[in-house]
């Protein structure tokens, strides 16, 4: 059996989820990656239950994620049957739902009421829970009325299958007329999921943390080390032929990617972080997390090392004048929504 660490929420940090009466780590626990088959349970749940002993109490999931689509729920909520239903009034678990999945069925994907309400179902089902605390609706979808996706997620909090609502990968503009809808709904709204770090800077082009937030929502930033590239392992090697950034739908990360410009970018960070005594991967996500309007950076780690590198980054996350000077805004990669 399973008994938390009764010091845990000692060694994080915390936030609110804009004005809301949610609290979530800074950093949460993303399980789009190596959480995908029956075979790696055993992984999955030394991580989910180290991240938890080290105070994250946010879990981030998908009805798309796993080999199929849905196991990554699966193994999760047997985590939470068989370890974390005791603790479950602290625990934040958000899934997503009518984002682009492998099937070619008509309404596979995006925001019609018939799509949401099979799609919530089947998610608790396989969570073995029966609310998620923040429900995602996944791009924006153009082709339709948003009213009756609005009317769709309104009705997933009547009937207590989520507590927030939240918008992943949409856009300002989006956002503005999804959450005023949400708003004369009376739902309530907690804010976003964006792809931002230092090297990714649409969002600041675009506005869409400053628009969640005037709507009482926070930010949750994701690929904040840029599939790998803030890190130090391709400042002298290649990308390798197969990495785990090919997966599912994230944007193809390609040894064409790794210029020397960008390779001179790293070798610069990577004098700052070292100054710093920090890697490049936590002085990245310090740097996402200056901004306070950012509740969360959601991380994927495949092994206990590179959690504990992660949390290492709470140990400094301000930055000097002087170093946010020498950082700058060398390159920007636009990229593709996952």
């Amino acid at each position: 059996m399973f008994n938390a660490d009764p010091g845990r929420s000692r060694r994080m940090l915390y936030r609110r989820m804009g004005t809301t009466g949610l609290k979530v780590s800074v950093l949460s626990l993303g399980l789009k990656h190596n959480f995908n088959t029956p075979q790696e349970f055993k992984s999955c749940r030394e991580l989910v239950l180290t991240a938890f002993n080290n105070g994250i109490n946010y879990f981030d999931l998908a009805g798309n994620f796993g080999e199929p689509a849905g196991m990554t729920e699966e193994l999760f909520g047997k985590i939470m049957q068989d370890d974390l239903m005791p603790y479950r009034e602290e625990i934040i678990i958000s899934t997503k739902v009518g984002g682009k999945s492998s099937s070619d069925a008509p309404m596979s994907e995006g925001g019609s009421r018939k799509l949401i309400l099979s799609q919530v179902d089947k998610s608790l089902a396989r969570l073995k829970v029966p609310y998620v605390d923040i429900l995602f609706h996944e791009n924006y979808d153009h082709d339709m009325n948003p009213e009756e996706t609005a009317l769709a997620l309104a009705e997933v909090v009547k009937r207590g299958k989520a507590l927030y609502i939240g918008l992943t990968n949409y856009t300002a503009l989006e956002v503005r007329r999804m959450a005023d809808l949400l708003k004369r709904l009376d739902v309530p709204f907690v804010g976003g999921q964006i792809r931002y770090s230092y090297l990714i800077r649409d969002p600041e082009d675009d506005g869409v943390i400053d628009t969640l937030y005037d709507f009482g929502g926070g930010t949750m930033a994701y690929q904040c080390l840029a599939q790998g590239l803030l890190t130090n392992k391709y400042i002298s090697q290649d990308v390798p032929e197969v990495c785990r950034a090919t997966k599912d739908f994230i944007p193809t990360l390609n040894k064409e990617d790794v210029t020397e410009e960008l390779r001179g970018t790293l070798t610069k960070l990577n004098i700052v972080a070292a100054q710093r005594a920090q890697s490049i991967a936590q002085m990245s996500l310090a740097w996402v997390l200056k901004n306070q309007k950012i509740a969360t950076v959601v991380i994927g780690v495949c092994k206990i090392p590179q959690l504990a590198e992660n949390i290492g980054t709470l140990k400094k996350l301000g930055f000097t004048p002087d170093e946010l000077r020498r950082l700058g805004d060398d390159v920007q990669i636009k990229g593709k929504k996952r």
